[in-house]
């Protein structure tokens, strides 16, 4: 089982490498801000909110993640963290549940060996609400180690302000608490092509490549598809954003039957 997920986290790794190297190498330009090696470190609290509403037409599953953290430099590339975490799947009625129930107080050291890649170490302390059809233990541990990657990519710009713009995310955590199903690895790339509908308000029909292992149907599926779809975003200040995505993937050999094809996403995040 190891072996297996070694080899699929290696594919996909090469896969993300292979691609991200080709886009750099283009006349694109990275426009996600890289922090001066010289400027002083900020050691003042930082925040981060974040939150995920997914939902899934067909079977009619809904579900909510959020997490708010605290954050704290302790170095140029060392951050310490604190903060909670809340995942929920809210359909009651159904014999299995796309998301674990839980409440969780965590702490964590974040790593970056790059601005756009960091390593992290996160231990959580979960208190579920055993009240759907997976039951497990009321409190449990749960510790995880992974590493993370983001970047946006700029084209080319159009006639009538439309730009062609590129998102690329891949993580891989490892969860001792769950044995030898315990490596979750995702990958995904957008190419978007983007239209101000207003001075704060962007419109993007997109085409998504996305790949993702899990052991456990509580950290998705296994997964590989094509998707298409549109994305509304509000920039509603400087430091919170909200991302509307309704799609359809279109499957590749070795996707979960359990997956859905279409799919509506809300996103709202910031930095405080």
């Amino acid at each position: 089982m190891l072996s297996k997920c070694f080899r699929s986290v290696t594919f996909y790794l090469s896969i993300f490498l292979c691609a991200t190297t080709a886009v750099a190498q283009s006349e694109g330009q990275i426009i996600s801000g890289y922090e001066s090696l010289e400027a002083p470190i900020d050691r003042s609290l930082q925040y981060e909110f974040y939150n995920e509403n997914l939902l899934l037409p067909k079977s009619g599953h809904k579900v909510t993640s959020l997490s708010l953290l605290a954050l704290k430099a302790l170095s140029e590339n060392f951050k310490a963290y604190g903060g909670f975490a809340f995942t929920r799947d809210w359909n009651e009625e159904i014999f299995f549940s796309y998301a674990d129930r839980y409440v969780a107080p965590l702490v964590g050291l974040k790593y970056s060996l790059l601005p756009s890649l960091g390593l992290r170490a996160e231990y959580r302390y979960l208190i579920r609400s055993n009240d759907g059809p997976n039951i497990r233990k009321e409190t449990e541990g749960d510790f995880r180690l992974g590493a993370t990657y983001y970047n946006e990519f700029f084209f080319a710009k159009f006639a009538s302000d439309w730009t062609l713009t590129s998102d690329v995310y891949g993580e891989s955590f490892w969860l001792p608490r769950l044995d030898n199903r315990g490596l979750y690895s995702t990958i995904w790339g957008k190419l978007l092509l983007n239209y101000p509908l207003l001075n704060r308000l962007m419109l993007s029909p997109y085409a998504e490549l996305r790949f993702s292992r899990s052991g456990d149907i509580e950290f998705g599926t296994n997964l590989q598809e094509v998707r298409s779809g549109l994305r509304l975003a509000w920039q509603v200040s400087s430091n919170l954003s909200a991302k509307l995505f309704v799609y359809h993937g279109s499957r590749i050999q070795g996707t979960d039957e359990l997956a859905e094809p279409d799919q509506l996403l809300l996103v709202i995040g910031g930095q405080f």
